[in-house]
């Protein structure tokens, strides 16, 4: 699984919904998260950007399903998705790129012979 941020853009029809009926969407977006399977989860509210915004854990087919989910109700515009990783796992991501630059170089040998 991995860590995604997701940004959901409000429609004109969205955004309008939530001025003529004020609510917090964090139930009814974790109702939708619990039925995809998310695991935890952050919700907040973008004034700037005019989005909902998530950071969740998913693997490919959830983030999938839930982008698909999200833009059928009419509410958002738009919806963009970026995964994430920890830094440590930044850090192995670095150490393995080097091997890869270190043998396109000459520098070193394929780890498989």
């Amino acid at each position: 699984m991995a860590f995604y941020l997701i940004k959901a853009k409000y429609s004109a029809q969205g955004f309008r919904g939530l001025l003529e009926r004020p609510q917090d969407m964090a139930d009814s977006t974790k109702v939708v998260l619990a039925a995809c399977g998310a695991g935890p989860c952050e919700i907040f509210y973008s004034i700037s950007a005019g989005a909902l915004i998530l950071i969740l854990e998913l693997d490919a087919r959830q983030i999938g399903a839930l982008e698909i989910v999200i833009m059928c109700g009419g509410d958002f515009q738009e919806v963009s998705s970026e995964e994430m990783m920890r830094t440590q796992e930044f850090k192995s991501s670095s150490i393995l790129a080097k091997g890869i630059i270190d043998v396109l170089h000459g520098e070193a040998k394929p780890a498989a012979e």
